[in-house]
């Protein structure tokens, strides 16, 4: 991923999350300033694979990122957006409700089948 690529989808995620910032080149990656921080984002050295980001962060270590959904996780919680709804998919039924009259596990949907929930709150 280029840093135009980079700088782009960061962009379109800062909007997204409601967060007012500006993002600009650094000496290696990006830095993305808001009112409150100033982040630096920079690909990680090819010695640290599997970690592919690291996001630094004022008085802290940077953090480790093994791919871009981790990093703009981390990156979202360092700037405190907030988390947005959470996608569950499912195939209507649990094959084990229909069979049994009863849900997989306690306090899941007895319609949705728990083994392909993505993200949700139990």
């Amino acid at each position: 991923m280029t840093n135009a690529e980079l700088r782009a989808l960061l962009l379109d995620c800062l909007a997204l999350w409601g967060v007012a910032a500006r993002v600009d080149a650094a000496d290696t990656g990006l830095r993305i300033i808001a009112d409150t921080t100033t982040l630096r984002v920079e690909p990680a050295p090819a010695d640290m694979r599997p970690v592919r980001w690291l996001l630094h962060r004022p008085n802290r270590p940077p953090r480790v990122a093994p791919s871009i959904g981790a990093l703009l996780t981390a990156l979202r919680n360092a700037l405190g957006a907030e988390s947005g709804n959470k996608v569950v998919i499912g195939s209507g039924r649990s094959p084990d409700f229909s069979r049994h009259g009863r849900t997989m596990s306690p306090g899941l949907d007895p319609g949705i089948d728990p083994a392909i929930r993505i993200g949700a709150r139990a």
